[in-house]
């Protein structure tokens, strides 16, 4: 059951766009039915890229180009490393990318809901590609010329669906759940229909886009629920019954992001085992600034192939090439905090390194089931009238492939030179990026075993490092000493200052043990009896700083505390604070509060949103001697927050 919009708007492709179509080759049912590739054309800059041992010759090397008519037509223009204009497509064909990946919004205009996530009104486009059918066929005609094969990403609806973001098309609002199903099948099915008559029948199909709260909210809302699996199943019968009406095969994905949490991925993925889901490929996204390390994607990547007997795609992966300022003048998403988070610099060839490596990763999966990567979005410019949506910057213009001036970088090699049967030195060791040690006169003398390096292929390593002069170094006198070992693995020189500072007493410093729970435990703070899973969280991106935070979530309502008591404090004003990241799904009744004797203030606690801290702070009195220092998380079911840095700071001494 379609509506009357979506029906025009297909029937509109399938009659009125074939005669573009008519100098297109006809396809077959394979994964190279497209016109002859482009010539892989290596202009070769000399970027340090590490071949990948028996890479796959199929092995998928995507890449996301969805807002690429957008940037045209805002007057972004590519070049070659020549400086002469080319068609971005044809760049990143002729640098050894082999498919293109596609989103498709239902219908992107007037959506209704769109000012709950932007803020304000937008009326006609959203932008950010506006990537309605026709226009997604016009790109996957322009990639078929090029010789690539086409991902199709559903996203069922109307503008960007993603975690926690996943609105019913409006066309679909008021359908009832059987009618919900239905619509999703034909607007599936019809889709691909039109594709076909186009003759740029998709090679793989994706039901949905990180899918991880579910999709086609609130019908398909909780990703295990009855109704989301159903809404899965009639994406996927759509796709294997238009399979059978065109006589082609397609590949069917189903994407989850954070890629490196196989908990996720594998409670998702039982339940649509014994829901009988039929699907051939995992999907993940895979940001190493937010997903964890390359560790846990290996491992997960395992995991699941293994577990589920399916193919496994990195299909959303990124690195930034810069963190300096672009001429869209917008905040970036990428920065120096996200360069260390995710091991790479912030470089060309940190950005190719970084793809190197999680090419490695997928390509390391046994029985060859690690079938590629997807690189979202080389071609976003951050030209003016092509943002996230209509009215906005983009965000993402130092995580593409080409220099702001829209020439192509360097990095975009890696995609041609992991396959080159060559073999190359390995990186060597550039320098220690943490080089200076504090002590505090007294302090025992405690060095580091591991040491933060940079190495010549712009990758930042952990290395275990053994010191030779060591006994050499006494902390009961200040100074400063030359500390000189090796790394233990290759045996490379590191050397690095030892600093010992006089003690001296800080009013200033809090006077709270583990306020930022960098001790990797709990204690000296005690978590009450209660219902917002307060936790540990071990995760550089959920801590204000450091790598620990105290982490809440529950599906039911919240209320539980952490708590702090400190005697022997001396008398005096204290200011009491704490970072705070999160969000509330209702009103939100938290605080911050601590007791002196029988005085008690508090403060509410501030939700902002992911990524974004807000300080909350009050002033005590201490008369006592004694401080009690309380987060109480009183919240309404799926909230979720992170606390870190609660500080007990001395601002003046009792008089």
């Amino acid at each position: 059951m379609m509506n009357t919009r979506c029906n025009k708007m297909i029937a509109l492709v399938m009659t009125t766009l074939f005669v573009a179509c008519s100098a297109d080759i006809s396809v077959t049912d394979t994964e190279t039915e497209n016109n002859s590739p482009v010539e892989i054309d290596p202009h070769d800059s000399g970027l340090y890229v590490q071949p990948i041992e028996n890479l796959n010759s199929d092995f998928i090397k995507g890449a996301d180009i969805s807002t690429l008519l957008q940037v045209e037509e805002s007057g972004g223009v590519f070049y070659d490393e020549d400086g002469n204009p080319a068609d971005a497509i044809q760049v990143l064909a002729e640098h050894g990318v082999n498919w293109v990946r596609l989103r498709l919004w239902n219908d992107p205009y007037d959506v209704s809901w769109i000012q709950d996530v932007t803020g304000y009104e937008v009326q006609g486009a959203t932008g950010a590609g506006t990537n309605d059918l026709p226009r997604t066929i016009e790109m996957a005609k322009r990639a078929k010329a090029a010789g690539l094969n086409i991902l199709l990403d559903f996203h069922y609806s109307d503008f960007w669906a993603h975690p926690g973001q996943q609105y019913m098309p409006d066309a679909w609002v008021g359908l009832s759940q059987q009618e919900v199903e239905q619509a999703l099948y034909d607007f599936t099915y019809d889709t691909l229909m039109a594709m076909e008559n186009e003759d740029v029948f998709p090679q793989m199909v994706q039901i949905g886009n990180e899918i991880n709260s579910g999709l086609v909210a609130p019908q398909g809302d909780g990703l295990t629920s009855q109704n989301a699996i159903a809404l899965l199943k009639q994406g996927s019968q759509a796709v294997r019954d238009a399979q059978a009406a065109v006589g082609k095969s397609s590949k069917i994905m189903i994407h989850l992001a954070d890629g490196g949490n196989n908990g996720t991925f594998v409670w998702a993925f039982d339940a649509f085992t014994q829901a009988n889901l039929d699907y051939d490929i995992i999907g993940l996204s895979y940001y190493p600034y937010w997903h964890g390390t390359l560790a846990e994607l290996q491992f997960n990547l395992d995991d699941i192939s293994a577990k589920y007997k399916k193919e496994v795609i990195v299909v959303e992966t990124a690195h930034g090439f810069t963190v300096e300022q672009g001429p869209d003048e917008g905040g970036n998403i990428f920065n120096s905090d996200s360069a260390l988070a995710a091991g790479f610099a912030a470089t060309v060839q940190g950005q190719a390194t970084a793809m190197r490596e999680i090419m490695n990763v997928v390509a390391q999966v046994p029985a060859d089931l690690g079938r590629g990567i997807f690189y979202w979005e080389p071609a976003w410019l951050g030209v003016q009238g092509a943002g996230w949506v209509t009215g906005a910057n983009n965000g993402w213009e130092n995580q593409a492939m080409f220099a702001y001036n829209g020439q192509v970088l360097d990095s975009m090699d890696v995609f041609w030179k992991v396959s080159q049967d060559t073999s190359v030195e390995a990186p060597t060791l550039v320098s220690l990026l943490e080089a200076d040690i504090e002590f505090e006169q007294g302090d025992d003398l405690v060095l580091p075993n591991q040491v933060f390096t940079l190495y010549s292929d712009d990758s930042y390593r952990h290395v275990n490092v053994s010191w030779s002069n060591a006994s050499s170094i006494s902390t009961n006198t200040a100074g400063e000493f030359d500390l000189v070992g090796s790394t233990i693995e290759r045996g490379e020189p590191v050397t690095a200052k030892v600093t010992v500072t006089e003690k001296v007493v800080d009013e200033n410093q809090s006077i709270l043990q583990n306020f930022d729970f960098e001790s990797g435990q709990l204690e000296p703070w005690v978590i009450s009896a209660g219902t917002a899973g307060l936790a540990l969280a071990d995760k550089a991106a959920d801590a204000y700083s450091g790598q620990y935070a105290l982490h809440f979530w529950s599906t039911s309502a919240q209320s539980q505390s952490a708590k702090q008591i400190q005697t022997n404090v001396p008398n005096g004003r204290y200011k009491i604070s704490a970072w705070i990241m999160g969000e509330s799904s209702a009103q939100s009744a938290s605080k911050l509060t601590a007791t002196s004797g029988n005085t008690t203030m508090d403060s509410d606690i501030v939700f902002a949103g992911w990524a974004n801290w807000v300080q909350v702070e009050l002033e005590l009195e201490v008369i006592n001697n004694q401080l009690s220092v309380t987060v109480d998380i009183e919240e309404a079911v799926d909230s979720w927050g992170n606390i870190d840095n609660i500080q007990a700071e001395l601002i003046s001494p009792a008089g």
